[in-house]
């Protein structure tokens, strides 16, 4: 499939420039009428764009210039490198780029344009950095009741962390490919503040062993207004797990709390869809508070984990290893665990073992 893109900042503004020889040879030809800050993919073409892209359908995107791509020169290289790595031909009018050529070949004046970009974005960035520098000098100066900066001591929340323009960048970066070296340089970071985002981001990621932990230790009333949609669906579909695991569970305030809080979920499930506000509510009337051990068969311990099925289950729980490998030590004792591999393998693609 084969779209033209283009953007004009306001409904004053007419795109017609842009959108010459675009009558013939083009699937879709989507015009945005919008500020050019905004992350492509967040605008309203940009979104069916993604939508396509994220279908398999997209096959090249043409664009009269390459700022159409991004806010500034960075954002640009990203959404390029990020097309070029999906092996989607790029095509811009002005100047004359193409990431590939017609017979699906590397453009090597277009490389050689993009490496030049590449210098001139780490230029825009200092200027960016030594104009904000000296802003801060002088509201010191001039008004230093204004810009006290953070108190010594304080540090910002992991979830405010990760919320800063620079960890959001670091992320994209990441995910479309650029090394931790390549990205300190383009956004002029230390080694450690990728590593902190990464460790970061990958805590905040809702897992079985954390749903657990907020199940039994923290008991927060508000947890699952926290959630994402995502998280939370995540969460109502993983509760036969939870139980599963609640059952390896050492003490006697879990043990016999389990009949009844079985029942009920049970009950609940007769139902269409299982609200997870409830099911949360569900959990903490009847589990007590408190750190609980759990117990599996020595046996299963002393062997080897099934590779195949360790990966099915850190990309399907998005959990640790180690804590997967506690998942897969449950679902054996519970003599599900070949069912639920044949189960991950439909789902994931992974040609099964015999």
């Amino acid at each position: 499939m084969k779209v033209f893109y283009s953007r004009i900042s306001t409904t004053e503004q007419s795109d017609l420039r842009q959108l010459k020889n675009t009558e013939k040879g083009f699937d879709y030809v989507l015009s945005d009428k919008c500020s050019g800050t905004i992350p492509i993919w967040n605008r309203p073409r940009g979104k069916q764009i993604k939508e396509l892209i994220d279908e398999g359908k997209l096959k090249e995107l043409h664009i009269h210039s390459i700022d159409r791509l991004g806010r500034n020169t960075i954002d640009v290289l990203s959404t390029y490198k990020e097309l070029t790595d999906l092996n989607i031909r790029v095509v811009c009018r002005n100047p004359n780029l193409q990431n590939f050529n017609e017979d699906g070949t590397k453009d090597s004046f277009s490389e050689m344009m993009v490496s030049l970009l590449s210098i001139m974005s780490k230029f825009e960035k200092d200027m960016i950095d030594m104009r904000r520098t000296e802003g801060i000098e002088r509201t010191k100066k001039l008004h230093p009741e204004r810009y006290s900066g953070r108190k010594i001591g304080t540090k910002d929340s992991p979830k405010k962390f990760l919320q800063k323009p620079k960890s959001i960048s670091i992320l994209k970066d990441l995910d479309n490919g650029y090394g931790i070296r390549e990205i300190s340089k383009m956004r002029d970071c230390s080694f450690n503040t990728i590593y902190k985002v990464i460790k970061l981001h990958n805590e905040s990621k809702l897992s079985v062993s954390k749903v657990i932990k907020m199940i039994t230790e923290t008991q927060t009333p508000n947890w699952v207004d926290t959630l994402s949609e995502d998280e939370k669906n995540k969460f109502v579909k993983w509760n036969w797990l939870i139980m599963e695991k609640l059952k390896m569970c050492n003490e006697i305030e879990i043990i016999s709390s389990l009949p009844k809080l079985s029942t009920t979920i049970n009950t609940m499930k007769s139902f269409k869809k299982i609200d997870p506000h409830t099911l949360y509510n569900v959990f903490l009337e009847n589990i007590p508070k408190g750190v609980y051990t759990y117990t599996y068969k020595r046996k299963l311990k002393k062997k080897d984990y099934d590779s195949e099925m360790l990966e099915l289950m850190m990309k399907e729980y998005q959990d640790s290893s180690s804590n997967c490998m506690e998942l897969m030590d449950v679902l054996e004792e519970t003599g599900v665990l070949n069912d639920h591999k044949t189960l991950l393998t439909t789902k994931w693609g992974y040609q099964k073992v015999s």
